[in-house]
């Protein structure tokens, strides 16, 4: 016989594909509310954007992708693409890379509507001016 092949490395496996309802039927109550509040905001703000899930999350396009939402242990990141290009005058987003910035939230009530009302229209037209923003 044969011997069985070696296990692929971890980077070359890709994630399974799952759908948004599978992905919070994994989280708790609080997270699964966030999860759907922010895509339903991020939709609304951005109608012509379609929604994927890109490495296990949700993660919304126009021109190439602008925004995911990530949850963690207790709470749930939104991230955008291009967000140390985003006016940012609360003080809202955080990271350190090249070009990703995030805010996380753990309650549907800390969710900064306004804000992210701001950063979304933003981040569409940053794509729209720019291209892929992975590109």
């Amino acid at each position: 016989p044969t011997p069985a092949a070696p296990p692929a490395p971890i980077s070359s496996v890709p994630p399974p594909v799952i759908t948004l309802d599978e992905y919070v039927a994994k989280l708790d109550s609080e997270r699964t509310a966030v999860v759907m509040r922010l895509c339903d905001l991020i939709r609304q703000i951005a109608p012509a954007a379609t929604q994927h899930m890109r490495e296990g999350y949700p993660v919304f396009v126009q021109n190439g992708p602008f925004c995911f939402i990530k949850a963690q242990k207790t709470s749930v990141e939104c991230g955008f693409y291009r967000g140390v290009d985003l006016s940012d005058p609360n003080g809202l987003l955080s990271g350190d890379g090249t070009g990703i910035r995030s805010f996380t939230v753990a309650r549907l009530e800390e969710i900064p509507v306004a804000a992210l009302v701001g950063f979304v229209q933003a981040a569409v037209t940053l794509n729209l001016q720019k291209g892929d923003p992975t590109r």
